[in-house]
């Protein structure tokens, strides 16, 4: 018999499926354990966890060997309950499972009536002994606890033992995916890791991570430090498996704002030992979460966002020609001893071949050559001696870096019943940062490139729950990473007077181009 072609399909989806645990990463937990008597083992026991955020609850029995699982648990704070008749009821809360953390939970029942129970309230803490990688869990409150400059979840990372950050500690910002992603993870290569949100890759072809998520939507980072178990793969160093966080039962929410006053971040020292009043700088960081129930124990959602303005002064002593130089006089070029500096004219010798300097060393105006000249116009003007040069900087230039960035999440979690539950997150993250330009009257004349950052990221996770020791879950995802350095003044070459328009026009990209002034000027 033929199968039709929509049958084969989810047939197929049905086997990749099942297959997929074996060999992929995922985000979520587990929980298992044996239960027994003094006598032995127990079987028949029904076994029931509870999420104690959303009340979202399954049930299983143990088997033959007593032995009871639950795979696929999200990350979460559980209660756990035992019953079987002739034995006491037993109860045990607040049990936490973190990302793909899986609990060993043994329990011990007391002869006695189901209705009377035993609820452990304090018990020796579970000690994960499923697994063979090394790991800690970064949960959501440490990260609120822990001091974070640039609110950088993943450099938290370096409160674990053998991670190392070799990177500049002051790339810590949202946009900064390239140097906070410098760490090296249990004796591993730097930038050698592998960067997860709900199971999904968002690693770039750079082994940096895409996004680095506010701390308003992580629920948990795990941090594998030795990735033995044979799902972890793509790595040379550890993975940062990360748990985006659910809403639940309760409405629930966080709001903050990080403000850092010019008033209370000081001047340049160079600029207070010239005098001169350093640029107002700033540092303002709002955002905030808020989640809660659609439809109590069933639908939940959570959003998360946050961004920051931030200015950074900027200073230079920089050496630029003067007016006079930028027409040909050159009668004010002197030396550190003030002796005027000759300027020969390469066209014309005296009898002995020696060059011969220009007339008071100044430079006819039919000997300048337009464009050159048009080029130098570009540059600014000397606010110090603005009248001779003496080989000393001339122009002590400043300017403010104003990066802005943004960061947007949604994650909504459905459960169709006890067996199959779907959920999915979507991240954006926006970020700009302009180069250092000292150029205010022509910005374009200035080596600079604007960085500018956009990233999208959508999981979607399906899982349906087959049996105690059966479980299908579908994956799938996007991760979109645009870095780009763009030009961010146009300048049209073919606008230069007495420029060549056959060479202008040849020209791939229409840009001011890099000056090499000699005589001890510095390029542009």
């Amino acid at each position: 018999m033929r199968m039709k072609p929509v049958k084969a399909g989810l047939a197929l989806l049905l086997f990749l499926g099942m297959a997929g645990p074996a060999i992929a990463q995922s985000f979520t937990g587990g929980m298992r354990g044996a239960i027994r008597d003094a006598q032995g083992v127990i079987p028949g026991v029904t076994v029931t966890i509870t999420n104690e955020a959303n009340g979202v609850s399954r049930d299983t029995v143990s088997n033959e060997s007593g032995e009871y699982s639950f795979p696929v648990l999200d990350p979460a704070n559980y209660s756990v309950k035992a019953a079987v008749q002739g034995f006491k009821t037993f109860e045990r809360r607040g049990i936490r499972v973190g990302a793909q953390q899986f609990v060993t939970l043994d329990i011990t029942l007391e002869v006695g009536t189901v209705s009377e129970t035993i609820t452990v309230t304090a018990d020796a803490p579970l000690i994960e002994t499923s697994n063979a990688s090394h790991a800690e869990v970064l949960d959501s409150k440490t990260l609120e606890a822990l001091p974070s400059v640039g609110r950088n979840v993943f450099l938290m990372a370096v409160t674990v033992p053998t991670v190392q950050s070799s990177g500049d500690t002051h790339w810590n910002r949202m946009q900064d995916q390239s140097g906070a992603s410098t760490l090296s993870v249990g004796g591993g290569g730097v930038r050698a890791n592998n960067y997860l949100l709900d199971g999904f890759p968002i690693t770039d072809l750079q082994n940096r991570s895409s996004t680095n998520p506010s701390g308003e939507m992580v629920e948990d980072i795990r941090v594998q430090v030795h990735t033995y178990d044979s799902e972890m793969g793509r790595t040379g160093g550890g993975v940062f498996n990360t748990a985006a966080k659910s809403g639940s039962n309760t409405f629930r929410g966080s709001a903050f704002y990080l403000t850092r006053p010019n008033a209370l971040i000081g001047g340049g020292f160079f600029n207070e030992i010239r005098g001169l009043e350093t640029n107002e700088q700033y540092w303002r960081s709002p955002g905030g979460s808020f989640g809660g129930p659609l439809v109590k124990n069933k639908t939940f959602f959570w959003v998360a966002g946050e961004g920051y303005k931030d200015g950074q002064a900027q200073s230079d002593n920089l050496r630029v020609p003067t007016a006079a130089m930028r027409n040909g006089d050159f009668s004010n070029y002197r030396d550190s001893q003030g002796r005027m500096i000759p300027i020969y004219d390469p066209l014309t010798t005296d009898a002995q071949g020696n060059r011969r300097p220009f007339p008071g060393n100044i430079i006819p105006a039919n000997r300048i050559n337009p464009t050159g000249q048009a080029f130098a116009n570009a540059l600014p003007l000397p606010t110090l001696h603005p009248d001779f040069d003496d080989g000393t900087t001339n122009l002590p230039a400043q300017t403010i870096i104003e990066s802005t960035a943004r960061q947007f999440s949604l994650k909504l979690d459905h459960h169709f019943n006890e067996n199959v539950s779907l959920n999915g997150v979507f991240l954006n993250q926006s970020t700009f940062e302009p180069d250092i330009n000292y150029f205010p009257d022509a910005p374009y004349a200035a080596d600079a490139f604007h960085l500018q950052r956009d990233v999208n990221v959508f999981v979607l996770n399906n899982t349906f729950i087959l049996s105690p020791s059966t479980v299908a879950t579908f994956r799938a995802g996007m991760n979109t990473f645009s870095d780009d350095n763009v030009m961010p003044y146009p300048f049209d070459m073919r606008t230069v007077p007495g420029i060549n328009q056959n060479f202008a026009n040849s020209l791939l990209v229409q840009k001011f181009p890099d000056l090499t002034l000699s005589g001890g000027f510095p390029s542009t």
